[in-house]
């Protein structure tokens, strides 16, 4: 061997010294497995599929990231109450709610089987959120009024909502909804309950425990239905109660939540039985007619605000009617209210030169059998649209001028009970007649359904 063939040997040799020896993987993924922090099974159904779907995230981080990608299934919940949630905003703590992969439903599948969400999603769409997308997180039977209560989040142009749903005979109810900031890790809400209000704590799936401190302190757990969701009874002074909420580990030194519980006192998330958030003399009455068009309905409620002096932001409001009448007019009618308050009727019609008549009418009575609105006549038009918009439940409609034989009102069927009155201009003393059935719901002058602060119609 030359001199130089033992130089380039003892260059090479100084060199591999320095390396270190490569890793044994297996040794790694072992250490790995030991630094997990092992769930509490809250319910063995459940606790598989987590442990499952922690192995599917596992795995990919494990892989490399050159060479050719290996595509993982992800793993379901065995339960059919859970639904899988999509990609999860990782800006969001774990246990957070991400409203764009929102906590998987829980409860009575069969609540939201059908249309039931997509009627639910309807009716809040038609109490000024026309935008808006929902989601169940929870639904149950409440016994005492044996009413179907369903918690749902809504989103729509970026505000986030979460609330209480409940079911009636004449169709959902919302007696309980506010924002809430993405990323919240739990959910609070003093709910009206059959005897005393009832605390309700939704958090994520993943909860181990939800604890309930009297005065703040000494957490006891709550029972939980489903994994996240627990109630309680809310009695005497609650002021200094406080709710915690435990991950899967229940480690009671980094809890996911704590903070005070709602006090009935107050409302909302800070507290209590929540005011009502739509009036008492809101009508029960499901949207009929078009389409919402959101444009229209956010200048109507813009029109209405500046009819009472209140705030665009103060008004709410719930669709009753959409539609164009044969002249070419485009409306839509509904109530609308400044927060705390009665509603009022109102409407907004624009005429085929693109000419607004805002419709500001009187507060609505409550259990009233019919409302309407008059849609402006046009430029060179003899005759108004009269809109009468009854209780789903009238079969016939009857108008007749002063005077007059009434006239029933047909060839309307299209319009889900609704009816477009060709209405003569500065007409008075004109009458309705409404029947469900061979019952009388209303009989009497069209002016008493238009007189409102702008005087009558």
């Amino acid at each position: 061997m030359s001199p130089i063939d033992d130089e380039l040997r003892s260059m090479f040799s100084s060199r591999a010294d320095v390396l270190a020896p490569a890793a044994d993987p297996l040794a790694g993924i072992e250490r790995r497995a030991k630094r997990m922090r092992r769930n509490r099974v809250v319910a063995s159904i459940a606790g598989t599929a987590l442990a499952v779907s922690a192995a599917a995230v596992a795995v990919p981080a494990l892989m490399p990231e050159s060479g050719s990608r290996s595509e993982v299934v992800p793993a379901t919940s065995a339960d059919p109450s859970v639904a899988p949630s999509p990609s999860r905003n990782a800006a969001f703590p774990a246990a957070g709610l991400d409203p764009g992969a929102p906590w998987g439903y829980r409860g009575d599948p069969a609540l939201i089987a059908g249309d039931n969400v997509a009627s639910l999603q309807q009716e809040w769409r038609a109490v000024d959120h026309p935008t808006s997308t929902v989601t169940p997180l929870y639904g149950h039977v409440y016994e005492p009024s044996g009413r179907t209560e369903i918690v749902f989040l809504a989103s729509g142009k970026g505000v986030y909502t979460w609330g209480l749903a409940t079911s009636g005979d004449a169709g959902w109810k919302f007696p309980f909804h506010e924002t809430f900031e993405a990323g919240a890790t739990a959910l609070l809400a003093a709910l009206p309950g059959d005897e005393v209000p009832r605390l309700l704590v939704v958090a994520a799936p993943s909860t181990g425990e939800i604890g309930y401190a009297t005065s703040g302190k000494a957490f006891s757990s709550l029972p939980m239905p489903y994994p996240g969701i627990a109630f309680r009874g809310l009695e005497g002074d609650t002021s200094a109660d406080a709710v915690r909420v435990l991950d899967g580990d229940g480690d009671e030194s980094n809890p996911v939540f704590e903070g005070p519980a709602p006090d009935p006192g107050s409302g909302g998330n800070d507290g209590g039985v929540p005011a009502a958030t739509t009036p008492d003399n809101l009508v029960p009455w499901p949207t009929r007619g078009a389409a919402v068009d959101p444009a229209l309905w956010d200048k109507a409620l813009t029109a209405f605000a500046a009819g009472v002096g209140a705030k665009r932001d103060d008004v709410e409001g719930k669709v009753l009617f959409v539609g164009p009448d044969d002249a070419g007019n485009r409306f839509i009618f509904g109530q609308g209210w400044v927060s705390g308050n009665d509603a009022y009727t109102i409407g907004y019609s624009v005429n085929a030169k693109g000419e607004a008549t805002p419709f500001l009418g009187p507060v609505t009575d409550k259990g009233v059998g019919v409302l309407a609105f008059v849609v402006a006549a046009g430029t060179g038009q003899s005759t108004e649209t009269l809109v009468v918009i009854p209780d789903p439940a009238v079969t016939k409609t009857f108008y007749g001028e002063a005077q007059s034989e009434y006239i029933e009102v047909t060839g309307q069927e299209n319009l889900d009970g609704v009816s477009l009155i060709d209405r003569r201009l500065r007409v008075q003393g004109d009458m309705l007649k409404l029947l469900a059935g061979n019952q009388k719901v209303f009989e009497g002058k069209v002016e008493s359904l238009l007189c409102g602060l702008k005087g009558c119609g």
